[in-house]
């Protein structure tokens, strides 16, 4: 059991850098010139959230204090929404309507590792970490309830958003 909590520490907190890692490179990449425009994107918040979630478990693993591991539990519930939603909605933005999520002239600034380390990676590996670390307490019916929820209504704002001006979604 000490192996086992010791192996998912270290899951963990390589997961929380590597999301503080993707942060650090867009931010040091000068991509975006005003890194506080980057608290506009919801994919930041979920990387954040993400990260945070992740360093919390590193430390709840190794712990018996419950008020730790109930706080783990919560931050990943709201992680792993999170995590989807940035993925479903990204994903399908770019699939669809790429220029809503990159303006023209800039498809090349982002490179493809950085995308997959905001978009795919906090949803894929909070999926892999629910299969192998995770004790469910409850029903994930509401997590799915609220990223269909989330994902309607960004969608629905954007849609609005874009109808009524030029906006982009993406960096300016």
């Amino acid at each position: 059991d000490a192996t086992m909590s010791a192996i998912a520490s270290l899951f963990h907190l390589s997961i929380s850098f590597l999301d503080f890692f993707g942060l650090y490179s867009l931010v040091s990449s000068g991509i975006i010139e005003n890194p506080l425009i980057l608290f506009l994107f919801f994919t930041l918040w979920t990387e954040v959230l993400h990260g945070f979630s992740y360093a919390v478990a590193a430390v709840a693993d190794l712990s018996s204090n419950p008020s730790i591991k109930r706080a783990s539990s919560i931050l990943f519930s709201l992680s792993f929404v999170a995590a989807f939603f940035t993925a479903i909605i990204f994903w399908s933005l770019f699939i669809f309507a790429t220029d809503l999520i990159v303006p023209p002239g800039m498809e090349g600034n982002i490179p493809a590792w950085l995308n997959h380390l905001q978009h795919t990676f906090p949803a894929t590996i909070s999926f892999i970490d629910l299969l192998l670390f995770r004790k469910i307490n409850g029903s994930l019916r509401m997590d799915f309830i609220a990223i269909g929820t989330l994902a309607g209504a960004y969608l629905s704002v954007t849609t609005v958003a874009l109808f009524f001006s030029s906006q982009k979604v993406g960096p300016p």
